[in-house]
C-alpha cells in the first residue's frame, strides 16, 4: 500500500510543478512588462517545464498506469469536494450574518440615553470634587 501513495503522491507533485513552470512561462510571454520580485531565466523556466512534464508523461508508459490513472482522477474529485465544502461553509455564514440582526432603534436610543446621564453625572462629581478644592 505504502509505494501505491508515494507512486501517486509523486506524480500529483510533478503534475503541479509542471503546472507552476507553465504558468511562469505563460504570464512571461503574455505579460512580460509587469513587476516580478524575481526573474526566473527564461532557459531555466523551459529546462525545468520540460523535466517535470517528462516526468509525468514516463509513469504513463510503466506497468502500473493503473496508480498514475488513480492520483489523475482524484484530482478533480477532491476539486469537486472542496468546492462544495467552501459553497457550503460560505452559505452557513451568511445564514449566521442574516440571523444576527442590528439592535433596534428604541435599543439604541435608550443606550444613547444612559450614556448621556452617565456623562452628565460625571461631569458633575468632576465639578464637584474640583469646585471643592477651590
Amino acid at each position: 500500500k505504502q509505494w501505491y501513495q508515494r507512486r501517486v503522491r509523486a506524480t500529483m507533485e510533478w503534475f503541479f510543478y509542471c503546472v507552476t513552470f507553465t504558468c511562469l512561462l505563460y504570464l512571461r510571454y503574455t505579460e512580460p512588462k509587469n513587476l516580478r520580485p524575481f526573474k526566473v531565466p527564461i532557459v531555466v523556466a523551459v529546462l525545468l517545464f520540460l523535466i517535470t512534464a517528462t516526468c509525468i508523461v514516463l509513469p504513463f508508459f510503466s506497468e502500473d498506469r493503473f496508480t498514475v490513472l488513480i492520483g489523475f482522477v482524484s484530482l478533480p474529485i477532491g476539486s469537486v469536494f472542496y468546492l462544495a465544502q467552501k459553497y457550503y461553509l460560505r452559505r452557513l455564514q451568511s445564514a449566521a450574518s442574516s440571523s444576527l440582526s442590528s439592535p433596534s432603534p428604541s435599543r439604541e436610543s435608550s443606550f444613547r440615553q444612559d450614556d448621556d446621564s452617565l456623562r452628565r453625572e460625571s461631569s458633575l462629581d468632576r465639578s464637584s470634587v474640583y469646585g471643592s478644592m477651590t
